[in-house]
């Protein structure tokens, strides 16, 4: 008779025990990683997390700038070819010749800049009526440029030549009401325009316009930029202030009981609120207190509904 009985060694048997234990560690592992792959998803890819950093925060917008000068056009009292005297920018004194006219000479009568060029906005764009300018006004200010070059024919009554006053300049910037109401009269402003890299521009706030929802800020440069001398429109960035400091995006700061403040995430895993204070900024981003460099950030704490379980 066959004996079908079998024996097996203290060695085999746990063997064969470990075999039975491989999968549970095996299964046990995946459920922790399955685990740890939905907390993954459910936090993080819901929750953008950033670093606070030191930065600068512009308070500004891009706009349309209206250029407007202290500037006196001279019209030509012949018909003729012209010749130029002076060159295109220079300063000149009183009763220097400017332009010949065949045998008629012309004389500035008063110091400052000349130009040969004029667009017609001379005698309606003047710094003592701007307490009174409209939106429909900025709105208007069409240019019929032109500019004289040695040779040409002149007509009588025709524009001959400008004389700018480089003491004086404006820009006049059309924005929101609500952005308009934001600044106070002599309050410091600054620009920066891409078509001419003359850094930043400072100025003062000299009137401010409101008409319903729109309004036109007005401000006297204490620089007298020489390239804008036949420039009558530029695209610029206007500058209510700059902050440095630590910054953080706007959107991640909320209120809780405690006050204003934000999510710090751990290295763990876990976050925290943190109570702030913003120093200042703009509708996207601030500096503050009480977060530092390198800590990390929720921008969307609404993602983690922190505070509202329950």
């Amino acid at each position: 008779m066959v004996d079908h009985n079998y024996y097996f060694s203290s060695k085999q048997y746990k063997r064969r025990g470990y075999r039975h234990k491989v999968p549970l560690l095996l299964i046990s592992l995946a459920l922790i990683l399955v685990l740890l792959l939905l907390y993954y998803r459910f936090f993080f890819n819901n929750a953008n997390i950033i670093l606070a950093h030191y930065a600068q925060v512009i308070d500004g917008f891009e706009a349309k700038g209206l250029v407007i000068r202290e500037e006196r056009v001279r019209y030509s009292p012949y018909s003729g070819y012209i010749v130029l005297r002076k060159k295109e920018g220079e300063r000149v004194d009183y009763g220097n010749e400017v332009i010949r006219i065949d045998d008629q000479h012309l004389y500035n009568y008063r110091p400052g800049l000349i130009s040969y060029s004029s667009d017609g906005l001379e005698e309606v764009l003047r710094p003592d009526r701007l307490a009174e300018m409209t939106i429909k006004d900025f709105r208007q200010a069409r240019r019929d440029f032109n500019q004289l070059v040695n040779g040409n024919y002149l007509k009588k009554g025709q524009a001959a030549f400008r004389i700018i006053d480089n003491n004086q300049m404006y820009v006049v910037i059309k924005t929101e009401a609500i952005e308009v109401e934001r600044y106070r009269i002599n309050e410091t402003v600054f620009f920066q325009s891409d078509q001419y890299d003359y850094g930043l521009i400072d100025g003062r706030v000299a009137h401010k316009i409101v008409s319903g929802e729109q309004g036109l800020i007005i401000v006297a440069l204490n620089l007298f930029v020489k390239e804008w001398l036949n420039l009558r429109w530029l695209d610029l960035k206007f500058i209510k202030n700059i902050y440095r400091g630590i910054v953080i995006p706007r959107k991640a700061i909320f209120t809780q009981p405690e006050g204003e403040g934000v999510l710090i995430y751990q290295p763990d895993g876990t976050y925290s609120f943190r109570e702030i204070r913003i120093v200042n900024g703009n509708a996207d981003e601030v500096v503050v207190n009480g977060v530092e460099v390198g800590e990390s950030v929720i921008e969307n704490p609404a993602a983690v509904n922190f505070g509202r379980e329950g």
